[in-house]
């Protein structure tokens, strides 16, 4: 790769960047978008969360990193859903409940998928999945990702969040605080 695509190849990514921390709310209690649980009508606000920690992801079965993501989150799942973590899987997927039911099944998804509202997709505005925002004990923004981050990144980020600390400094501290 020569020196002016490896420049516009970091260009790219920092704009990304910069725009999935733009878009997310920076504060749960701020945002407006809703989802609802598989096969439920009832619209829930992502703001009811606020007051324990959140981390929200988006993904689609179609998106093979965020496929290959599903055994981490499983056991991050299992390892904090009793610590006060609440997992938010927002699909991508344009699907019918059923299908979006057998793809859970499939892939031995044990947390929360969930379909979003307009409203959501609007508000977070997610150009490249997976992409994963953890918000903290008090609601406050504190990581985000895209991509897969590492099991050692996430847990240690879950655990600050858990905590209402600052996160471990490093990809974790959301672009806009650094």
């Amino acid at each position: 790769m020569n020196k002016s695509s490896k420049f516009i190849l970091v260009l790219a990514l920092t704009a990304i960047a910069f725009g999935l921390a733009w878009a997310a709310p920076k504060q749960l209690a701020d945002a407006r978008g809703t989802y609802r649980l598989l096969g439920e009508n009832r619209w829930i606000p992502l703001q009811s969360h606020a007051g324990r920690s959140v981390l929200l992801v988006f993904w689609a079965s179609w998106c093979l990193p965020c496929v290959s993501e599903i055994p981490n989150l499983n056991a991050v799942y299992e390892k904090f859903e009793h610590s006060g973590l609440k997992i938010v899987a927002v699909s991508m997927d344009n699907t019918s409940d059923e299908n979006l039911q057998r793809i859970v099944q499939r892939n031995r998804i044990r947390y929360p998928v969930v379909v979003p509202s307009e409203d959501l997709l609007r508000e977070f505005r997610v150009e490249a999945i997976p992409a994963s925002y953890l918000y903290d004990k008090n609601g406050k923004l504190v990581a985000e990702w895209i991509g897969p981050p590492s099991a050692e990144e996430l847990e240690r980020a879950i655990n600050a969040a858990l905590r209402g600390e600052a996160p471990p400094s490093g990809p974790t501290a959301p672009p806009h605080e650094k």
